[in-house]
């Protein structure tokens, strides 16, 4: 076994060599909002120590349940480098409050939802396959209290965790070749709000007009997400009228 740091709610945790130029740090094999934020915030904490603290450090790769971290071989070696995160994850450890807030203090990312129409491809079907009507459905998607566990697989695709139980479906047996942008979907216990189109194997059960990704801000250097690891995030009902109104801005800008 290699280098492991013992670390608060998770006890003894080993750095795994990945490749040649990453190691790994595995928190939990378990997804928890608690988790999602910790991770965040050691991410961000490494983030800001790079260059005066942590030698070779090019990038950090935050998940649902471990974070990566590529380093430059030509820099430093493995074990100096491992010995350096952990000195620095140690310090992350005795930081202040502010540094290790959980979830609950964050803010919560509100993002409409138009259920209806052509948007709403699969509600109807879900509705006859829950034996519930459709009100029931968006209800209990706009109950749930959603957290951000990961963001992958295209440019601004953020996993939301904490949908509601009785929603609960396995992916489409046949995955569609094409869904548009903004389209709001589910499967297994995720939600999630494509940020392009795309093929999508997930149920969808409408439209979110607010961009999930900005490539002009990409280009900038700027965040680009509408969604970090760790935000806390829920879905409100709009009508066809706003839905169309919040499209016609986005169009325009």
């Amino acid at each position: 076994m290699g280098r492991v740091i013992k670390i608060v709610n998770y006890g003894e945790v080993p750095f795994k060599h990945i490749a040649e130029n990453a190691v790994c740090l595995y928190l939990s094999e378990q997804n928890s909002p608690a988790l999602t934020s910790d991770i965040r915030a050691m991410s961000d904490f490494v983030r800001a120590s790079a260059g005066h603290k942590l030698t070779g450090l090019l990038d950090v790769i935050p998940a649902n349940q471990n974070i990566t971290f590529i380093y430059d071989i030509n820099e430093v070696g493995y074990k100096a480098f491992v010995a350096c995160l952990a000195e620095l994850l140690g310090e992350w450890q005795s930081a202040s409050d502010e540094a290790t807030s959980r979830i609950n203090g964050r803010a919560v990312v509100e993002l409409p939802v138009f259920y209806g129409g052509q948007w709403a491809l699969d509600i109807t079907d879900i509705a006859k396959q829950l034996q519930c009507t459709v009100a029931d459905i968006i209800s209990w998607h706009g109950q749930s209290e959603f957290y951000v566990s990961a963001v992958g697989f295209a440019p601004g695709f953020a996993y939301l965790e904490g949908l509601h139980k009785a929603l609960h479906l396995p992916r489409k047996a046949t995955p569609r070749k094409h869904i548009v942008a903004g389209s709001v979907a589910i499967a297994g216990a995720q939600s999630a709000v494509y940020p392009c189109d795309s093929p999508a194997g997930w149920h969808v059960l409408g439209h979110c007009p607010i961009p999930m990704f900005s490539l002009a801000a990409a280009e900038r250097g700027d965040f680009p997400n509408k969604l970090a690891l760790g935000d806390a995030v829920r879905f409100v009902a709009i009508s066809a009228d706003e839905h169309a109104l919040l499209l016609q801005q986005q169009n325009s800008n």
